[in-house]
């Protein structure tokens, strides 16, 4: 908590400070995995999930603005990529990639249920 050592002034322990920014860290960590759940940039799905700024107008159109980021719903996203076209088109994209990258891979994204359970064991 700290010690008052005169006015308006306190001292605290290198463990207290320790203690304060592993706590800070782990708030931070914590919100930005709930981001994680609920949104991506079009950096993220040009460099993680090989889309094209023309794939990105033509299936997603514009995106929202979050601050500084141009982001999309996960979901939204998650759809697209269930569609049979989009697995057509992203076919040619992801052998390529491979073919320089072996060890490339592009993960899933979670269900609407799996996100819902892990943003409420989050939040928690």
């Amino acid at each position: 908590m700290g010690y008052f050592i005169g006015h308006r002034k306190f001292v605290f322990s290198q463990k207290e400070k320790d203690d304060f920014r592993d706590m800070r860290d782990q708030q931070f960590r914590d919100q930005r995995e709930i981001w994680d759940l609920q949104f991506i940039t079009v950096w993220r799905l040009k460099s993680d999930r090989l889309w094209t700024d023309k794939a990105i107008e033509q299936w997603l159109g514009k995106p929202k603005k979050k601050g500084k980021y141009k982001i999309f719903n996960i979901g939204d996203v998650r759809i697209i990529e269930k569609k049979k076209v989009f697995k057509e088109w992203l076919e040619p994209r992801l052998a390529k990639k491979l073919s320089k990258d072996e060890y490339f891979e592009i993960h899933k994204i979670p269900t609407d249920l799996q996100r819902k359970r892990l943003l409420v064991e989050l939040k928690g």
